[in-house]
């Protein structure tokens, strides 16, 4: 009886076996050899930087023969020129030009975050923006590490005071570390001569309350503006920025009172 029983499972199995593979041979959807062309070309790192969720999505996009359909060629920000050329040969089409090769910053460089309450919660960014995480400063970086937990690349490790560092020569561009941060104060911005000058806060309040809370925040001196290059530094709100990176500049000759201006080079 076990023998028969067997025998007979065996065969629905069988048998059951020959129909899905018919059906996988009779349904099976042939793969486009353009897409996969382009899959090989691109980097395969499936970060989502294109606005695709895989790189095979963004092949399959850029595949469409409709030109008003098909997805733009230099989505691909780690990918950069080499590939925006290679996919424009593969279809055939005119290069649309670079990929900008962009990094990231963070615009903080808190040393001693000053608490303005005690916070018992989850210990994570997006968990303590809710409710300002206790942190006197509202702009500042919360240091929690969602940003590096997001980094695909390992480009970003927090420091002794918790605060993210950019590896420049890791660091593709994504954007996701963007997204992952609640208070917004990591931007992409695209290399001068391979490094980036920023302001290393986000801070817009008097300079009076930002001095109160934070040591290392923008007070908005303007020295920035009268010693570097005409045009390079724009002061409002107290807050300085960088207009116009063209130009070389020494950051030390600026010496800005709180030190908020920083640089990522290509060899950090």
């Amino acid at each position: 009886m076990i023998i028969k029983s067997i025998l007979i499972f065996g065969a629905i199995a069988i048998f059951a076996g020959i129909i899905l593979a018919l059906a996988y041979l009779k349904l099976k959807v042939k793969d486009n050899p353009v897409v996969e062309k382009l899959v090989d070309v691109l980097p395969g790192l499936n970060c989502g930087a294109c606005g695709y969720v895989s790189c095979h999505e963004y092949a399959a996009a850029m595949s469409e023969t409709m030109s008003e359909e098909r997805a733009e060629l230099n989505l691909c920000r780690p990918g950069g020129e080499n590939i925006v050329n290679q996919i424009s040969d593969i279809l055939g089409v005119e290069s649309e030009g670079d990929s900008k090769k962009v990094k990231a910053v963070v615009r903080c460089g808190v040393k001693d975050r000053k608490k303005s309450a005690i916070y018992e919660g989850p210990v994570d960014c997006t968990s303590m923006n809710l409710i300002g995480g206790g942190m006197a400063c509202r702009y500042g970086c919360l240091g929690c590490g969602d940003c590096a937990r997001a980094c695909l690349f390992d480009a970003i490790t927090l420091n002794e005071n918790n605060l993210p560092v950019v590896n420049y020569g890791r660091c593709t561009g994504c954007g996701l570390c963007v997204d992952s941060c609640p208070r917004d104060i990591i931007t992409l911005k695209e290399p001068d001569n391979d490094e980036i000058i920023y302001v290393a806060c986000m801070s817009v309040q008097s300079a009076k309350d930002t001095k109160t809370i934070c040591g290392d925040g923008c007070i908005g001196c303007k020295i920035c503006e009268r010693k570097a290059p005409e045009g390079m530094f724009s002061v409002k709100e107290d807050l300085a920025s960088v207009k116009n990176q063209a130009g070389e500049v020494d950051i030390e000759s600026i010496k800005c009172p709180p030190d908020c201006i920083d640089v990522l080079k290509r060899n950090s």
